[in-house]
């Protein structure tokens, strides 16, 4: 009787082992953690490239999305030359989103409007591994 209970304990123990495993491997930037920020980074990225503005596409194809590791970011490419205007989307994008505010406002837009369900689809990605 008293080696049976001991077998019991190992055997939760060795259960409870495993599950404590997967869950740190989880919470890494290659585990189920890192899965669910690039989902919600990259479908920031591409909920605001689509609710920007274009005239010349400029300003649309400046949005970025990058990841490090555990962090998500969405931007505008400081890089990029509006052919048109000659001046750069990430100078005028940003005071559009800010003064004109509504449809100019892809990142509010994207806040308001895509946030909770990429950061529920994100939640389902690392419970799902879990």
């Amino acid at each position: 009787m008293k080696s049976r209970l001991i077998d019991i304990e190992v055997r939760k123990m060795s259960d409870t082992r495993d599950a404590l495993s997967r869950a740190i491997e989880a919470m890494t930037a290659h585990g189920a953690l890192g899965k669910g920020v690039r989902h919600v980074t990259v479908g920031a990225q591409r909920y605001a490239a689509q609710h920007t503005v274009e005239d010349t596409g400029t300003w649309r194809a400046s949005q970025t999305a990058e990841v490090n590791r555990l962090r998500g970011r969405v931007f505008i490419d400081p890089n990029n030359l509006n052919p048109k205007s000659k001046s750069r989307p990430v100078d005028y994008g940003a005071r559009l989103e800010i003064t004109r505010g509504g449809r100019y406002a892809a990142y509010e837009q994207t806040v308001n409007q895509a946030g909770w369900r990429l950061l529920k689809e994100a939640g389902q990605i690392i419970e799902d591994e879990l």
